[in-house]
């Protein structure tokens, strides 16, 4: 008898906040987007507006927040939102970014020590060292944003081991593993995976007609190519201990 396995997300990484950033642009679009999730298997969201944003309205992002997760328990009563935030960084603004994690103004991954953290499209190895150095030093748990995606690192595996030593966890974009155009990142992410090199999966959708929330063929490949074990772990069981307040 073949048994069917159960193929199930928390997206730890989209931008479902509607009109604070560049993410859904109203409540409509953003259920839209919620219920596209789920019916590739995803339970629990974790929305993740751009850092950017809390500088000019923390208070409205925070009570557009609220009105979303309201909303999705009538909608979906199932289906959960939390809100963190995708912190940019740069090794020139590290004290700054340090000052405002301290404040709470960048809310962490559900009031734990784990940051989301993304980088320039176009950084280079030598200023990414810095940027996690400060976090992990500051008593925070850097979690990189869509590793496979920044050109100038990619393929470099000695530097992702440099971050697995400092203690640093990486997410990547589940759609890169199956629905990516870009062979170098599709092919990048395949060998994070199959190195066992990353720790959370998330869609990093932004809107249902531009990046729209895609993670069912990616689930397959997943599954498909590692252990239930590591497949499980990375598409819900490590976001599921955060969201327990474990880390």
């Amino acid at each position: 008898m073949t048994t069917t396995v159960e193929r199930k997300m928390i997206d730890i990484h989209m931008h479902l906040i509607p009109g604070v950033d560049d993410g859904a642009m109203d409540m409509e679009m953003a259920l839209v987007m919620m219920i596209r999730a789920k019916e590739q298997g995803i339970s629990k969201i974790i929305a993740t507006p751009h850092s950017e944003a809390f500088h000019f309205s923390k208070r409205d992002i925070r009570a557009t927040y609220q009105n979303l997760a309201n909303a999705a328990a009538m909608v979906s009563p199932d289906m959960k939102v939390y809100l963190e935030c995708e912190v940019y960084c740069e090794a020139d603004i590290m004290e700054q970014v340090l000052e405002l994690l301290d404040l709470g103004v960048y809310p962490t991954m559900n009031g734990t020590k784990c940051v989301l953290m993304e980088f320039s499209q176009w950084v280079y190895p030598e200023n990414t060292v810095p940027c996690v150095g400060a976090l992990v030093q500051a008593g925070y748990k850097p979690i990189i944003a869509h590793m496979e995606r920044y050109r100038y690192l990619r393929d470099n595996m000695e530097l992702v081991n440099r971050f697995r030593e400092l203690g640093v966890l990486i997410q990547i974009n589940v759609y890169s593993l199956f629905d990516e155009d870009e062979d170098s990142i599709k092919n990048w992410a395949r060998r994070l995976v199959l190195g066992r090199k990353v720790d959370f999966l998330g869609t990093d959708a932004h809107r249902t007609y531009h990046r729209p929330p895609s993670a069912e063929w990616g689930l397959g490949w997943l599954y498909e190519n590692v252990e239930q074990d590591y497949a499980d772990t990375i598409a819900w069981k490590n976001a599921e201990n955060i969201l327990m307040g474990e880390e």
